[in-house]
Order: C-alpha cells, then sequence, then structure tokens
C-alpha cells in the first residue's frame, strides 16, 4: 500500500521477493561492492519481477547494511563487503548417495546430541521430523560459501517475513522461524555435503580447524546500527554429530 512507509522490512512478501533478493547477492561482486553495482543488480532485478521501482533506495540500503553489518560480536572487522577477490562461491551443487534412511534412524542421531551451540533444540526437531523411508541421490544448492582467514562458511539467505520491526528479528524470534521451517535439518544436511566438498579441495583438511560455521541471514532484520544481533543466525554444529549423519546417510566414517 502507498501509506506504508516504504522500508525492506515493508517490501512484499512471497517467492518472487524472495527469488529476487536471492538474485542480487548471487550476482554480487562481495570484494567491491560498489553502491553503482548495488544500484543495476537493485534496479534490474525490481524490474525483472515487476516490482515497483520506488522501492530502489530501500533494496539499495538493505543490500549496504548486510555488507557493512559485523558479523561476530568479537571482531568487528568480520562483514561481507570485505571478502577477499574469488573467495566466495554461489550456488554451490552437492549431490551424494543416500543410503536407506528411516525418520526414526535420523531422529536418534538428532536426538543423541541434544542442543546445537545455535541454541536448536535437537530433540524438539526430532518429534516433528516425518517421512518416507528413501534411498537415492540427495541434492541441492548452497546459496554461497566463502573462506574467510582459512576457515569456510555456509551462508544462507532468508527473505522471510517475521514481523513489522526490527525486533521481530532479534535471536529468539530468528530461531523460532528457524525451527518451524526446519533450517536446521537443512543446514545440518548442507554441512554434511560441504564437510566432503572441501575434504577433497582442502590440503590437510580438518573440520575443526577449517569450518567456520553456518550463517543464515534474514535479509529483512539486518540493519548496520544494530549490528550482529538482529538478523544474522550462526551455528557451529559439533564436529561428531556431522559425522554421524555422515554414516547414517552416505555409509562414510
Amino acid at each position: 500500500p502507498s501509506n506504508v512507509e516504504k522500508s525492506i522490512i515493508t517490501f512484499p512478501k512471497g517467492a518472487q521477493a524472495g527469488i529476487f533478493l536471492h538474485g542480487i547477492f548471487e550476482e554480487l561482486d562481495f570484494s567491491n561492492p560498489s553502491v553503482e553495482k548495488i544500484g543495476e543488480l537493485a534496479g534490474t532485478g525490481l524490474e525483472r519481477y515487476n516490482f515497483d521501482k520506488t522501492w530502489l533506495p530501500c533494496i539499495v540500503k538493505m543490500v549496504q547494511d548486510v555488507l557493512e553489518t559485523p558479523i561476530d560480536p568479537q571482531d568487528a572487522t568480520f562483514t561481507l563487503g570485505s571478502l577477499r577477490t574469488n573467495s566466495w562461491i554461489t550456488e554451490l551443487e552437492f549431490y551424494f548417495p543416500l543410503r536407506f534412511v528411516t525418520s526414526t534412524r535420523l531422529a536418534g542421531v538428532l536426538r543423541d546430541h541434544g542442543v546445537l551451540p545455535g541454541g536448536t533444540d535437537l530433540a524438539s526437531l526430532a518429534s516433528i521430523l516425518q517421512f518416507t523411508p528413501a534411498k537415492g541421490m540427495l541434492m541441492g544448492f548452497m546459496d554461497m560459501v566463502f573462506e574467510r582467514n582459512g576457515r569456510y562458511y555456509l551462508l544462507d539467505w532468508k527473505s522471510n517475513h517475521l514481523g513489522n520491526s526490527i525486533d521481530d528479528y532479534g535471536p529468539e524470534a530468528m530461531m523460532a522461524a528457524m525451527q518451524h521451517n526446519l533450517y536446521p535439518l537443512q543446514y545440518l544436511l548442507y554441512t554434511v555435503a560441504l564437510n566432503r566438498y572441501l575434504s577433497t579441495r582442502v590440503e590437510n583438511y580438518r573440520y575443526g580447524t577449517h569450518f567456520g560455521g553456518v550463517i543464515y541471514v534474514f535479509l529483512r532484520g539486518v540493519q548496520r546500527e544494530r549490528g550482529w544481533s538482529r538478523g544474522f543466525y550462526r551455528d557451529l554444529p559439533p564436529e561428531a554429530l556431522i559425522v554421524e549423519l555422515a554414516n547414517l546417510l552416505i555409509g562414510e566414517e
């Protein structure tokens, strides 16, 4: 509606919005994110997906906030806008052969590991896990994988609308959205796949040394002034869980 103040929070919801916002970050040069280039990508996307061009300033500000907000409370220099050239890859495809897996066996592995460092209660996640026993190929795409100071991070962009205030994108609200949408299960599977991928490409690869963790960015909730506490959900699953999941799903120790 025209009487609603335009901001990334009030930007239209839905699948098209998500595809549009993902597309900007898929094309963005994180090592040299000029305002001109951000504006060009945003403007092209708005037109392609039939959004009003008056949204442009909001989209540009959101991208700048995402790039300039420090992700790590212990490291003010850790921003997505300071990545080195060629240190990231977008839409990394993965697929691996899947052993015969039942929801009961998968739930059992999750329950054994209690609560993840990011706060997800794996027992409650396991309790809502139901799927038909499956065997075949597991495949998917990781939005982005990047390297910083010798550590590799798995990143996912989320355009979910969690509320009309920046405070609706704090840790508890993000955690609730993560659990509701089963995103922790998603990133555990992604981490199994990425761990496999990195072990074949990084010399002397060790999970504990080289894997930096998972970052889910709730794009509507990031504001530079509010820092890392809004819009950034982080986790670092324990290696033992990833090894157990790999063994269950793929049959690898």
